[in-house]
């Protein structure tokens, strides 16, 4: 099975992974022309789909609220919607800015998470072991 750079979580209720505050030009999915960005190659996927010891970069994570009052959170490198499109009557906003990527370090299990790259700020986490982090273009 080949390993995509998307990860889902679905949640009842509300989204538990903690945005904090959002950045005030943080853009909904109609955004269209997004500027290119470009991150560390050490940051790519890892080909076996492990991120646990190292962190992986997207173009942005989407956070989305459906209309039953779940959520969904995709990690994805199209701005506009999840890998496979949105889910029918979400609504998702970027969680980073059109000049930043997203960062995703650690994963599930015990350990430590490793370090985002130098200029990032906090995104979010999930308590099974994943840190989101918006990063600058170009860093």
């Amino acid at each position: 099975m080949r390993a995509k750079m998307l990860t889902i979580v679905v949640l009842a209720g509300s989204i538990a992974a903690s945005c904090g505050a959002q950045p005030s030009d943080t853009v909904g999915t109609r955004s269209t022309g997004w500027p290119s960005c470009s991150w560390p190659a050490a940051l790519d996927p890892d080909p076996s789909g492990s991120a646990r010891d190292h962190c992986v970069a997207a173009r942005t994570r989407l956070s989305c609220s459906l209309p039953d009052g779940s959520g969904l959170t995709c990690w994805t490198n199209d701005p506009t919607q999840c890998d496979g499109g949105n889910p029918p009557g979400a609504e998702c906003h970027a969680d980073c800015a059109e000049n930043e990527f997203s960062a995703r370090c650690g994963g599930v299990g015990p350990g430590p998470i490793p370090d985002p790259p130098a200029g990032c700020r906090a995104d979010g986490f999930v308590p099974s072991g994943v840190a989101f982090y918006c990063c600058p273009c170009g860093a």
